[in-house]
């Protein structure tokens, strides 16, 4: 078809993806494609100690490409004229897997300081277990090297006219105007955007993980933030 009608948000995991979905799914124009679309109903996670379904779908790590199109076309008959938004940050290592299935399909990706970014990703691999985990070089060596190999990966869409950048940070202070852009490229309206972001405030706090780090867990951070500098955010 023309136009898929589908945008996958990607990027490094805690990096403002779960937000910018959220704020995109409480768009009129938009269907979000969770978990349980692909059959998975009672998966959940933690957040803020309570257990909510997942939004992420895993579908290009997890399912072939007719069960994926069976999924999607499902969903457009149900919701047709609507657009189907997607969120799985590590589908950013599987664009090429997306653009064979659907060539026309936005990406949006979305990028985070990226020692913030390291900070929460270890903290969330954590889960349930206690902080004094992360003194464990392993958690922040696993982290980094996914955080790396993502934006290696979006590294070779740079210049895609199918991929839109944004940055967290630019996102928390201009937050109107970024989800605006986001959706302009989207083609979907942004009339919707003022009473969306009314709804979803900015709550960032790229300081608030790494406060609660013990001094060996701050020097463990620093050491693996420093083979990821080259990966700050650069506007394309």
């Amino acid at each position: 078809m023309p136009e898929d009608r589908i945008v996958f948000i990607v990027g490094s995991p805690r990096s403002g993806t779960t937000w910018l979905h959220n704020m995109m799914s409480d768009h009129p124009q938009v269907v979000p494609l969770t978990a349980r679309d692909f059959g998975f109903p009672d998966l959940v996670h933690e957040e803020a100690g309570v257990d909510q379904p997942v939004n992420e779908t895993g579908a290009f790590l997890n399912y072939s490409p007719q069960h994926i199109k069976a999924v999607i076309e499902r969903m457009r008959k149900a919701h047709p004229g609507k657009w189907l938004v997607e969120k799985t940050p590590t589908h950013a290592l599987l664009l090429e897997r997306i653009f064979r299935l659907y060539e026309q399909a936005k990406i949006v990706h979305i990028e985070r300081d990226v020692k913030a970014t390291l900070a929460s990703y270890v903290c969330h691999l954590l889960a349930r277990r206690a902080l004094s985990a992360a003194d464990n070089g392993w958690y922040w060596q696993h982290a980094s090297n996914m955080i790396e190999a993502i934006h290696r990966a979006m590294r070779e869409y740079k210049h895609d006219r199918r991929v839109y950048w944004i940055d967290y940070e630019e996102l928390c202070h201009r937050q109107e105007a970024v989800l605006a852009g986001v959706c302009s490229f989207c083609g979907i309206s942004v009339d919707a955007v003022p009473a969306i972001v009314a709804r979803w405030p900015a709550r960032c706090a790229n300081d608030a993980t790494v406060t609660n780090l013990t001094t060996h867990q701050r020097a463990l951070l620093d050491k693996y933030a420093r083979g990821l500098r080259e990966y700050e955010y650069c506007p394309v």
